[in-house]
């Protein structure tokens, strides 16, 4: 095809900024992917630290008690 080279020339660009697009959806994807892992986590750890605080708390209090 020996079509009009500028055609042609915005037909290469569209393609190239398509490609583009789909590359930053699929990177976008995976970062999406990645901060729930996160979130999930962090509450995990957040969970494990209050746990371990009133814990921490709960000994304290039978100590000054004198029932511990």
């Amino acid at each position: 095809m020996s079509g009009d080279p500028e055609r042609e020339l915005r037909m290469e660009l569209m393609s190239a900024q398509i490609e583009q697009t789909r590359l930053n959806i699929d990177k976008m994807r995976q970062e999406m992917r990645l901060e729930t892992r996160k979130i999930i986590w962090q509450t995990v750890a957040s969970l494990a630290a209050a746990a371990t605080a009133g814990a921490a708390i709960f000994g304290l209090i039978l100590r000054l008690t004198g029932k511990l």
